[in-house]
């Protein structure tokens, strides 16, 4: 929405530049100006286009970005040291992680499926677990961060958790028994996308009494 303001902004400021040079059809100023205003734009925005649009590879893209005179804003604490923008670091290892999530959850008997919740640190974890997971028979995630607060634990208690995205040395303080379940690894994600998963067995306090101290509003 800023980048559109910007935009209509200095095409009315242009546009004005031009009126006050004598617009008219034989004047010459006019002929030079508009057609030059016109390729300095697609310039600008062709030079522009691979921040916001996938159109480079991964390798094409980290180049590019090396040659840039700005650098990306940080926005998000994580996104320090990583090689890839915040906007497209996060989306990296969600389908293996969604495949890993549901090794782990099927290597369970029915009856503990039945009770195992599959918690995310983040929404953007939770709606991958909710947008691949039906293909692999998944329940939906449930999450204390943002709108996944507000949908709450559903039926689960936290007598099975598969945590994504927790630290393991903070969630050994949380539960009886926890284990690393699968690893993640892929240099262009983001710090917290490569957590281990977690098989966590109960936990030692009541989810559902609980539930607001989860809530990360952020």
């Amino acid at each position: 929405m800023a980048h559109a303001m910007l935009l209509a902004g200095g095409a009315v400021a242009t546009e004005g530049a031009l009126a006050w040079l004598k617009l008219g059809s034989g004047n010459l100023w006019q002929q030079i100006l508009k057609p030059a205003c016109f390729i300095w734009l697609i310039l600008g925005i062709a030079l522009l286009l691979p921040r916001v649009l996938p159109v480079l590879s991964i390798d094409q893209y980290i180049r590019y970005q090396s040659y840039l005179p700005i650098e990306g804003a940080k926005t998000e604490r994580s996104f320090i040291g990583a090689k890839l923008p915040q906007y497209y670091a996060d989306e990296f290892n969600w389908p293996e992680m969604v495949e890993k999530v549901a090794r782990i959850y099927h290597s369970l008997s029915p009856e503990e499926q039945a009770r195992t919740a599959i918690f995310c640190h983040n929404y953007g974890d939770a709606g991958a677990i909710d947008f691949f997971g039906p293909r692999y028979g998944l329940p939906k995630a449930i999450s204390g961060h943002q709108n996944y607060f507000l949908w709450g634990p559903r039926n689960y208690t936290g007598e099975i958790v598969i945590l994504i995205g927790e630290k393991e040395e903070d969630v050994r303080k949380q539960f009886e028994s926890v284990t690393v379940a699968a690893t993640q690894d892929n240099p262009y994600a983001l710090r917290y996308q490569t957590q281990p998963i977690l098989l966590c067995r109960g936990l030692k306090w009541n989810l559902q009494e609980g539930w607001p101290t989860v809530k990360n509003w952020r």
